[in-house]
């Protein structure tokens, strides 16, 4: 850890409608939104574009913070349509922060997918950010108990960590594939003047500035 932490939210239509001014005037600093995932129903595969996310996205390019978009991740689900599904609800810009990759209980707590097929497809996507980028890789949002579940795989490898972790201060439970944490969500569903709905609460392991080495 640097010492300095920079706060900051993540957001979702679970959020409602959100005034930005007001948000960012508590010393909100950056904003991640969730842009779109994949879900199976019978082998039917469907797509969900958060209903929120080109509002907020619009919005908070209105605003002098940094925004980041997310796609949450499902074992089971092709890593080629997702990430496609992915970049055509979100466009990457120049000095947005990093798209994140959401990998989260269901890679740990769904045994109907092996484990090898479920470490694939998130290399795999990594990949396909990284190509969209050029070369820059995605973050990756997620927690010990999940990558320990997936054995820890290397698929990390130069992806930035934002971690989930709700009950170690001052310094989260790291996934042991990494030796420092970039964003740290330190709680969920809390309440903020602003946000009709709810958000997350999140912190930047450095100074505001120092996000530009996290940006596009």
């Amino acid at each position: 850890m640097t010492g300095i932490l920079t706060y900051g939210i993540d957001v979702s239509h679970w959020s409602k409608a959100i005034d930005w001014d007001k948000v960012v005037a508590q010393n909100v600093h950056f904003a991640f939104a969730k842009a779109s995932e994949l879900t199976a129903k019978k082998d039917k595969v469907s797509k969900f574009k958060d209903p929120m996310f080109d509002t907020y996205w619009r919005d908070l390019g209105k605003q002098d913070i940094k925004r980041g978009a997310y796609h949450f991740c499902r074992p089971g689900m092709d890593p080629d349509e997702s990430m496609a599904f992915f970049f055509s609800v979100y466009t990457p810009k120049s000095g947005d922060l990093l798209p994140t990759l959401d990998v989260e209980d269901q890679y740990a707590d769904d045994t109907s997918v092996p484990r090898k097929d479920k470490v694939k497809p998130i290399g795999r996507m990594v990949e396909l950010v990284s190509d969209r980028l050029g070369g820059r890789k995605p973050i990756i949002y997620t927690k010990q108990r999940v990558w320990s579940a997936l054995g820890n795989p290397g698929d990390s490898g130069g992806c930035a960590l934002w971690v989930i972790d709700y009950n170690h201060n001052p310094r989260p439970k790291l996934p042991k594939s990494w030796s420092n944490f970039t964003f740290w969500q330190t709680d969920e569903n809390k309440k903020m003047p602003g946000i009709q709905g709810d958000f997350d609460p999140d912190f930047f392991n450095g100074k505001p500035e120092d996000m530009a080495s996290f940006s596009q």
